[in-house]
């Protein structure tokens, strides 16, 4: 069984706690930001139909008139999140197999 090099452990621990954490949370808050942007753009042209079925079947009053831009935006949209799929699946793969890099790392120096 290995033994545990209590300062390092100490050492570790605070530095993880004051100075990498904020950065970990931060990093995974734009990628959480990332796909929910994507999964909304991919999902633009399913959403201007549910929007034009309602407006059109029960006869609501919002909104006012659908305008001529709205189906090309959506698509425009729908383009761009599928382009960008690509990359941020990437990025995702790239920062999860840093963050395990960086715990192998960590627990490297806290066992002997």
């Amino acid at each position: 069984m290995k033994q545990v090099n209590w300062m390092a452990l100490f050492g570790i621990f605070w530095f993880n706690v004051l100075f990498t954490a904020g950065a970990v949370v931060a990093v995974i808050g734009l990628l959480v930001g990332l796909w929910v942007t994507i999964t909304t753009f991919i999902s633009a042209p399913l959403l201007l139909f549910i929007e034009w079925l309602l407006v059109t079947a029960y006869h609501l009053p919002w909104p006012a008139s659908l305008t001529w831009y709205d189906v090309p935006l959506s698509l425009i949209f729908c383009g761009l999140g599928i382009s960008i799929w690509p990359m941020a699946k990437n990025a995702t793969v790239y920062l999860a197999n840093f963050f395990k890099k960086y715990v192998r790392y960590n627990l490297k120096a806290i066992y002997r």
